[in-house]
């Protein structure tokens, strides 16, 4: 059974992956939509869809929603589309550009930096 976490932000409820289940192709078509038609700026919306992405092993599709996401204001989802973009990076096997932006995330101060620090570690 696909389990699935509701977040809503302002009029949008966006549905998105948890627990290790891929989201079932409606979900992504609808989530595809909604941006690609109705509101491109709207930065959860991109994110979350990268997160699908990700969870359903399609990480090149989602590294260009996460870009998005650092190049706009929406401040509270830079430190976490950071995270993101580099785990796209690897789970794509490009490791050098996963290994930078690590790196990079190890710079600042927030929530992913240890976790940075500890994946680089383990190297």
């Amino acid at each position: 059974m696909n389990k699935f976490n509701h977040m809503t932000h302002g009029r949008y409820q966006i549905a998105y992956r948890c627990q290790g289940d891929k989201v079932p192709g409606t979900i992504m078509l609808y989530l595809e939509q909604q941006i690609t038609k109705i509101d491109k700026t709207n930065q959860y919306y991109n994110f979350y869809l990268a997160i699908s992405y990700i969870g359903n092993l399609e990480s090149t599709k989602a590294l260009p929603f996460l870009k998005e996401v650092l190049n706009s204001e929406q401040s509270d989802l830079h430190d976490p589309a950071e995270w993101y973009i580099a785990m796209a990076f690897l789970q794509d096997g490009q490791k050098d550009s996963a290994r930078e932006q690590l790196m990079e995330i190890t710079r600042k101060s927030s929530k992913f930096q240890q976790l940075a620090i500890q994946l680089l570690d383990e190297w």
